[in-house]
């Protein structure tokens, strides 16, 4: 049981981790979306 616990915990912040880069990148597209606009 506390290794099922352990992975969850595990998934959890990976996703987490994952969710940030993906929100940085957007955040590097928009910038350069803005870039190619102009």
């Amino acid at each position: 049981m506390h290794i099922f616990i352990f992975e969850k915990i595990i998934i959890i912040n990976n996703l987490k981790i994952i969710m940030k880069l993906i929100i940085k990148n957007m955040k590097k597209g928009l910038r350069l979306s803005k870039y190619l606009i102009e």
